[in-house]
């Protein structure tokens, strides 16, 4: 709630007196990534976003997180590990200190569309990406005990956590379709996330709904 309060305000403190310059709105959709397990559902991911159209551009503001703070993503080298005992035997060293799951991440997102023309009763489509931040939490593999009894086939692996925090860029395409003389917005967007020091990168396929004033 408190990252969602700060968007507001600055959504707030830069709003326009000009009419249909300016849009708000919300965001639903799933997740995939492509070096990570994660179950393809709906819903996974949320946001609000504050945009300012100049012409044919779109500048804006966006926070999204994901919905369940409890929900694990796994990098997919290390699930295809954990199934292996003999991973463990001959690779203690690699596997130690290694990034095991991330959970709870928001991002932030400063956005620049260029719209592509179109006939009016179709709609708009824009493309263009963002200048991102994101923030959540790491878990890492911190040691990996083997058992000195036999049959020798247990494994205790403990863990410690840090705070990720990454700067990337998001290249994004979105659709919108007008409403109650374009007062009304209905959308789909696609994103995807690249984050630097971070091996993965995060697909968002969702629907967006908003108000322009």
């Amino acid at each position: 709630m408190k990252h969602i309060s700060i968007v507001l305000l600055l959504l707030i403190s830069i709003q326009s007196k000009s009419q249909k310059h300016n849009s708000i709105s919300f965001n639903l959709g799933m997740m995939k990534f492509a070096q990570s397990v994660y179950p393809l559902t709906f819903f996974t991911i949320r946001g609000i976003n504050y945009e300012r159209k100049i012409r044919n551009i779109k500048l804006g503001i966006a926070y999204n997180r994901w919905v369940k703070e409890d929900d694990k993503i796994i990098p997919l080298d290390y699930e295809s590990d954990v199934k292996s005992k003999d991973y463990y035997l001959w690779n203690l060293k690699a596997t130690e200190k290694k990034l095991v799951a991330r959970q709870n991440y928001f991002m932030i997102d400063f956005n620049f569309f260029n719209k592509l023309l179109l006939p009016k009763k179709i709609g708009e489509l824009y493309v263009g990406g963002a200048f991102s931040y994101t923030q959540g939490k790491n878990s890492y593999c911190d040691t990996v005990i083997l058992s000195p009894y036999p049959p020798f086939d247990d494994i205790d692996i403990s863990y410690y956590h840090k705070t990720g925090r990454y700067f990337g860029l998001v290249p994004t395409i979105n659709y919108n379709y007008y409403l109650f003389k374009e007062k009304i917005i209905l959308g789909i967007h696609v994103r995807a996330r690249k984050y630097f020091g971070l091996n993965d990168t995060q697909f968002d396929l969702g629907i967006h709904f908003g108000y322009n004033f």
